[in-house]
Protein backbone atom coordinates (compact mmCIF):
# COMPACT_ATOMS: atom_id res chain seq x y z
CA UNK A 1 0.00 0.00 0.00
CA UNK A 2 1.26 3.36 -0.86
CA UNK A 3 -0.38 6.75 -0.13
CA UNK A 4 -0.19 8.85 -3.13
CA UNK A 5 0.07 12.82 -1.26
CA UNK A 6 -0.12 14.51 -4.55
CA UNK A 7 -3.68 12.51 -5.76
CA UNK A 8 -4.87 12.22 -1.86
CA UNK A 9 -5.07 8.60 -2.25
CA UNK A 10 -4.12 4.94 -1.48
CA UNK A 11 -3.04 3.01 -3.84
CA UNK A 12 -2.34 -1.48 -3.80
CA UNK A 13 0.01 -1.80 -6.11
CA UNK A 14 -0.80 -5.13 -7.86
CA UNK A 15 2.38 -7.64 -6.66
CA UNK A 16 0.74 -11.30 -7.90
CA UNK A 17 3.26 -12.34 -10.77
CA UNK A 18 0.90 -11.62 -13.49
CA UNK A 19 -1.49 -13.81 -11.68
CA UNK A 20 0.21 -17.09 -12.00
CA UNK A 21 -0.65 -19.81 -9.84
CA UNK A 22 1.72 -22.01 -10.68
CA UNK A 23 5.63 -22.92 -9.12
CA UNK A 24 7.47 -25.71 -9.64
CA UNK A 25 10.35 -26.93 -7.39
CA UNK A 26 13.08 -29.37 -8.76
CA UNK A 27 15.43 -31.28 -6.63
CA UNK A 28 17.04 -34.89 -6.35
CA UNK A 29 15.08 -35.16 -3.11
CA UNK A 30 11.78 -36.74 -4.84
CA UNK A 31 10.25 -36.55 -1.55
CA UNK A 32 10.63 -32.87 -1.22
CA UNK A 33 9.56 -32.85 -4.87
CA UNK A 34 6.35 -34.54 -3.83
CA UNK A 35 5.56 -32.88 -0.17
CA UNK A 36 5.73 -29.72 -2.35
CA UNK A 37 3.48 -30.25 -4.96
CA UNK A 38 1.10 -31.51 -2.35
CA UNK A 39 1.75 -28.55 -0.51
CA UNK A 40 0.92 -26.36 -3.72
CA UNK A 41 -1.86 -28.76 -4.53
CA UNK A 42 -3.44 -27.39 -1.42
CA UNK A 43 -2.99 -24.11 -1.69
CA UNK A 44 -4.47 -23.59 -5.24
CA UNK A 45 -7.74 -25.64 -4.32
CA UNK A 46 -8.44 -23.06 -1.04
CA UNK A 47 -8.54 -19.91 -3.25
CA UNK A 48 -11.80 -18.43 -4.31
CA UNK A 49 -13.03 -16.47 -7.37
CA UNK A 50 -11.85 -13.67 -8.28
CA UNK A 51 -15.33 -12.78 -8.83
CA UNK A 52 -16.88 -13.53 -5.37
CA UNK A 53 -18.71 -10.27 -3.89
CA UNK A 54 -16.02 -9.64 -1.52
CA UNK A 55 -13.33 -10.23 -3.78
CA UNK A 56 -9.99 -12.08 -4.02
CA UNK A 57 -9.94 -14.48 -0.93
CA UNK A 58 -8.64 -17.47 -0.12
CA UNK A 59 -9.26 -20.07 3.08
CA UNK A 60 -7.45 -19.07 5.79
CA UNK A 61 -8.79 -21.66 8.51
CA UNK A 62 -9.03 -26.00 7.82
CA UNK A 63 -11.72 -26.57 5.18
CA UNK A 64 -15.05 -26.67 6.20
CA UNK A 65 -14.95 -24.83 9.53
CA UNK A 66 -16.61 -21.84 10.45
CA UNK A 67 -14.34 -19.89 11.80
CA UNK A 68 -11.59 -17.43 10.98
CA UNK A 69 -7.97 -18.87 12.39
CA UNK A 70 -5.88 -15.68 12.80
CA UNK A 71 -2.96 -17.88 13.76
CA UNK A 72 -2.71 -19.62 10.16
CA UNK A 73 -3.01 -16.24 8.33
CA UNK A 74 0.32 -15.27 8.93
CA UNK A 75 1.62 -18.91 7.47
CA UNK A 76 -0.39 -19.28 5.23
CA UNK A 77 0.20 -15.65 3.53
CA UNK A 78 3.71 -16.26 2.21
CA UNK A 79 3.02 -19.22 0.63
CA UNK A 80 0.53 -18.03 -1.02
CA UNK A 81 2.82 -14.87 -2.24
CA UNK A 82 4.99 -17.15 -3.77
CA UNK A 83 2.39 -19.59 -5.26
CA UNK A 84 0.62 -15.71 -7.34
CA UNK A 85 -1.82 -15.16 -4.53
CA UNK A 86 -0.33 -12.14 -3.98
CA UNK A 87 -4.06 -9.98 -4.80
CA UNK A 88 -5.96 -12.60 -2.04
CA UNK A 89 -2.99 -10.92 0.56
CA UNK A 90 -3.50 -7.30 -0.14
CA UNK A 91 -7.56 -7.19 0.88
Amino acid sequence: MFLCSSCNSTIYPDISRNSSTEILLSSTDSLLVAIFNWATDRFNRWVGSDDDPVGPWYEAALPNREAFCMRDVPHQCIGEEINGHGKQNLI
